[in-house]
């Protein structure tokens, strides 16, 4: 609904133009669906041991403490550390690379709109969303005495419709979707709005990064 498309921050009114959506990616000629966990504790497992991949600059898994709280999720990758041994690989492209090749079999790196883009080319990769599910979202807002307010609006119409939104998708593989598809009964969305949670999640990147 509109609604979900729209965010007010300090009188403010924006208009939410994407939504990325962390998940787990993996292999699907090397991993078995079923055998994925469900949980982000759940992937502290030795079966994945030197398996899965992190990016060393914590800003993936730092949308996790808005809903656990740093210190649980610096806990949290520390085990995941400890215990799974991960590949460090920079960049979400990169490490799809890695799952593609069968140098990795799971990334923590992984949005919906790269697993798409390598879907598109034939990649043999999925992505699965586990019981937290960070997102990344993208607003615009039409600016104060703007010189052609009215051509403003109008974009931004067509932005948000089928036919902007599937434009988008083609050209980009991303989508604005508030629930995305596969999402599991009882997993929380974790929206990064409000500059409260932004502080946590920037906070928490740098803590996992050291």
């Amino acid at each position: 609904s509109a609604s979900d498309l729209e965010f007010t921050l300090d009188g403010i009114q924006t208009f939410r133009t994407e939504r990325e959506v962390l998940g787990l990616g993996y292999n699907t000629q090397l991993v078995k669906a079923a055998d994925l966990p469900n949980t982000w504790q759940e992937l502290i497992n030795s079966k994945w041991a030197g398996k899965v991949v992190v990016d060393p600059r914590g800003s993936y898994l730092s949308g996790l403490a808005v809903a656990w709280g740093q210190d649980q999720t610096v806990s949290w990758f520390q085990q995941l550390l400890q215990t799974d041994k991960p590949n460090v690989v920079k960049g979400a492209t990169a490490s799809m690379q890695k799952i593609e090749s069968g140098e990795a079999l799971l990334t923590t790196s992984s949005h919906d709109s790269e697993t798409a883009e390598q879907q598109a080319k034939g990649a043999p990769v999925a992505i699965k969303y586990l019981d937290v599910v960070p997102t990344t979202d993208y607003y615009a807002a039409i600016m104060k005495n703007a010189p052609h307010p009215n051509a403003a609006a109008c974009f931004l119409a067509w932005w948000g419709s089928p036919d902007g939104q599937a434009t988008m998708f083609k050209n980009e593989f991303k989508r604005n979707l508030t629930d995305p598809p596969g999402l599991p009964a009882g997993a929380k969305l974790v929206p990064i709005n409000t500059p409260d949670q932004a502080k946590v999640a920037n906070s928490t990147a740098d803590a996992l990064a050291k």
